[in-house]
Order: C-alpha cells, then structure tokens, then sequence
C-alpha cells in the first residue's frame, strides 16, 4: 500500500474514530448527566444551512457585575475564555444563575461556558486591577453555554415558533432540559411547552419632555391559562402579589426603590380562578411613587433612568399549584420600549 494511500486511510479513521468520541460522551452526559430545567424562550428558528433549529436566550447568558466573582471584576476577562456559572436548583427542578467564577466552585452546581467578548469592553489592559471603575464594567459579560441551539425536523422550526407566539402577542415560554456533567458540560435532553402563556403591552408610552409624574410609561402584563386544567391564583389587592425585578443586565443599583409599598403590608390573599383560555391581566403604572429608583442619591422616575435599566413584572406571591413555570414579562424599560 502506498504511503499516500495510508496516510489518508488514517485520516479518515481518525476523523470516524473523533466523531464516535463525541457520540459516545454525548450519550454518556446525556445518560448520567445532572438534569435541570431552564426557563427560556426561542427566536430565529430557521438556517437554511443546518436545517431547522431554535435559537434558545437565556436570562443568565449575560452575568451582571454583582454576579461576578471579585478576582473576575479585577482583572476582567477575554474572549474565548472559559468561565463556571454556579447555579441554585429549585425543588421542582428549575435552575437559576448564582455567581460567575473563573475556575470550577468548589461544592457547587455549575454550568461551563465561553465568554462571547472582552470584558469590561474597552481598554481591557488598561482597566485591570481597577474594581468597578471603568464605564464599560455596566455593561453584562455575555457567556454562551452550548445549549443555545434545539434542532429540530425540517419544517416543525416554524410550528415552534408559532406556537411561543411573538412579541406583540401571547407567549408561550418554551422549558428546556438539560443533562449535566461533573465538569458542567451541558446538552439538551428534552424540551416542554408551559402551561401559560404571557403578553406584556405598553399601554401609554412616557412622551418625551413630560413632567416627573408623567416621564414613565403604563404597562400592562396579562397570564393566560393554557392548561387543560383550572388554575388558581393567590393574589392580593393593589397588585401586591407582582413586583418590579431589574434584569440580569442591569446595573448593581437597578432595585434600589426609594419607596416602600406600605398599602401592601397585612393584605390576604384572594383566590382568582382561571379556566382554560381565560386571562387576568395587571397594569403597573410606573408613574406612582413606589417604583421611582434612588439614582445618583435622588428618587428617579423610572422613565430617566439610562437605558440600560431593564425590569420584568414578576409574580412573587404564594405558590400557585398546577402551574409549571415562572410568572415574569418580558423585559422593558421604564419609558416603555419593550424587549
């Protein structure tokens, strides 16, 4: 045999022998790996290069600075660089963003994955060492886990996407499963749809030049019950059972409320019951005192605030059985620009 041929005889070998490695682990993590669930929502669902597929964002893809371990804010990180996502698992499963770490936390569930860009953005060299100074530490460090692509059948791409319905719309939050190694590599395992489905509106944009008690917009978050099943909801009077959460690319200072909410304090809870395909809705006038933020030592209405200040509405009320996902809307900024 002529060495020409050997040497592309082991060339194919190899290649065959590399991808067996890879289906073997694969199957290895997927058998005996850790499973969580992560709540996310899918876009883009089409390449026309790969095939079909859902582009899956997940809240904790951008780490805020407050969730960065302290050696991380001082010296910064480049891109490409491997990072350790601790994680705190709930008792139904689902799985939320702890802390960044730049080597493996010791007795702590994690996630591995790759940072997307320098950070801080600008003058990485120049910023090292410098805690919290530079501008560019406001923005999020951006990390790509591996599980932010779901393959699918050709066709069947679209059907999801219409099923999570679009911005202006009804969605449905799409659950996604995941194995992890003790290395925290992740695959996905399985997906499921939730059993409702959420809409957020702007009901009256702030318009520009207004006074303080007009600067900020009136959005209205609106549940679904697309459960086979009735749902009830635990709720108090003056939407008390929903607060503002800043997002997980908001500044340290994003939940400093000036106020305290006192009509809020000794309110029972009253049993709303919701059929299948019937709707509560809540509006948050973002105008009323409550919600203005302590920016720069003054109360702020949260239409001034910079545009990196983001917030959800967030159920934080009792449990509410029957329900297999977190109640949140999308992400807004107080003038009303929705994400």
């Amino acid at each position: 045999m002529k060495v020409k041929t050997v040497l592309i005889v082991c060339a194919i070998l190899f290649q065959v022998l590399s991808v067996a490695s890879i289906v073997v682990s694969s199957e290895n993590i997927l058998s005996t790996g850790k499973q969580v669930i992560l709540q996310t929502a899918p876009v883009d669902p089409r390449d026309i290069f790969k095939g079909d597929y859902v582009k899956l964002d997940y809240t904790f893809s951008a780490i805020t600075n407050q969730q960065l371990e302290k050696s991380i804010r001082q010296q910064g990180l480049k891109k490409g660089q491997k990072v350790y996502l601790s994680m705190d698992i709930q008792n139904d499963g689902t799985a939320w963003a702890k802390k960044l770490f730049i080597d493996p936390p010791e007795g702590e569930f994690y996630l591995a994955g790759y940072v997307k860009s320098h950070w801080p953005y600008q003058g990485y060299v120049k910023n090292q060492h410098k805690e919290g100074m530079s501008s560019s530490t406001k923005h999020p460090v951006y990390v790509k886990f591996g599980i932010e692509k779901y393959f699918v059948q050709q066709g069947e791409g679209l059907v999801m996407e219409e099923i999570r319905g679009t911005r202006d719309s009804f969605q449905v939050p799409m659950l996604i499963r995941v194995a992890v190694s003790d290395k925290g590599e992740a695959l996905i395992h399985s997906f499921e749809w939730a059993n409702i489905a959420l809409k957020t509106e702007v009901i009256r944009e702030a318009e520009s030049g207004a006074e303080d008690n007009q600067a900020s917009a009136i959005i209205r978050f609106t549940i679904m019950n697309k459960s086979e099943k009735s749902i009830t909801l635990p709720l108090k009077q003056h939407n008390c059972s929903f607060q503002l959460i800043p997002t997980s690319g908001n500044p340290q200072s994003a939940d400093n409320f000036a106020f305290e909410r006192p009509e809020c304090s000794n309110i029972s809870t009253t049993d709303i019951t919701l059929k299948t395909d019937e709707i509560f809705t809540v509006e948050f006038d973002l105008n009323q005192p409550q919600w203005r933020i302590n920016f720069k030592n003054q109360p702020t209405p949260i239409g001034r605030l910079p545009f990196e200040y983001r917030y959800r509405i967030s159920y934080e009320g009792d449990i509410i059985e029957g329900i297999n996902v977190k109640i949140e809307s999308s992400a807004f900024h107080g003038r009303g620009n929705i994400d």
